[in-house]
This record gives structure tokens, sequence and C-alpha cells, in this order.
């Protein structure tokens, strides 16, 4: 049996990952195996739902899925890029259109886990200042968490 050794930083707590690879599981599968297993995790309890006002973002352009958005919800400590993970239309019996966005963080990494996504832009810049306007901050410990997915080291 092979096994790998990895942690993710900023994750409080210790859950532990196991990885199953049949075959000719090499050290390299396993590490690719555990990055996107850590990064569906983090994308599953960081996920954001939100409806929006009409079918188009501000640019003009329609909705889209793996498109990357300027998210802000201070009561949330929200000050981030994220992608549009799930997109839902819904129309009710008067005619009147809704739009729900799943979102989830873009990754620090290039090309890792669930999203094709590139990494990250100059958002977190814009954020970070942002957020210090409304003089929102973490508190170690506290609610909300960062809302940022993050990569994994291994030992």
């Amino acid at each position: 049996m092979r096994m790998t050794k990895a942690t993710i930083p900023g994750v409080k707590g210790y859950a532990p990952l196991k990885v199953q690879l049949s075959g000719d599981a090499t050290d390299e599968r396993m590490k690719t195996r555990t990055k996107v297993e850590s990064r569906k995790r983090q994308e599953a309890s960081k996920s954001i739902s939100i409806d929006v006002f009409n079918v188009q973002s501000s640019n003009g352009e329609p909705w889209d899925i793996d498109v990357r958005h300027y998210v802000e919800i201070p009561p949330e400590n929200i000050f981030d890029e994220f992608v549009v993970d799930e997109l839902e239309y819904t129309v009710d019996a008067d005619g009147k259109l809704k739009t729900t966005l799943t979102l989830v963080p873009v990754s620090n990494e290039s090309g890792s886990g669930g999203n094709s996504a590139p990494a990250r832009t100059d958002a977190k810049a814009r954020g970070d200042a942002r957020r210090s306007t409304f003089g929102v901050d973490y508190d170690g410990g506290q609610y909300p968490d960062r809302w940022e997915i993050s990569d994994v080291k291994f030992a």
C-alpha cells in the first residue's frame, strides 16, 4: 500500500483524506489525486449561492460556467474573485426570471482541481483594499473563515 502525507495550511482541525488508487499508483499520481480531492472538499465547504437580478453580468455578457466574477458581500467578509460552478435559470408562472449562481473561490495555483480557471488575478489586492475600506478584518477562529482555496503541502 502506498501513502502520501499532506497538509492544507489554514484548515483548522484534523480531517484525514484517504486517497485510493488502483493500478500503477506512483507518488506523482497520488499527489495529483490528493490535490483534486482536497480541492473538491474545499469547494464544497466554501461555495456561495446567490440570486442575481438579470441574465447578464455587469459587463453585458450572459452568465456562464467557469467564468470569473469579483464578488463583494461585506457582512460575510467576502471580497474576492469567484468562479461560476453552477448556474440555474428559473421562470415562474408569471414569467418572472430568476437566476441563481453557485460560486467557488478561484484557486491560488494554476490549473488545479475542479475548475479549469487559471490562477488568480489582481482581485485579491482589490478585495483587500475594499475590505480595509469597510473596516472588515479576519479574526482567527471566528466566523467567517477565509474564503479561499488553500494549496496542499506535501511532507
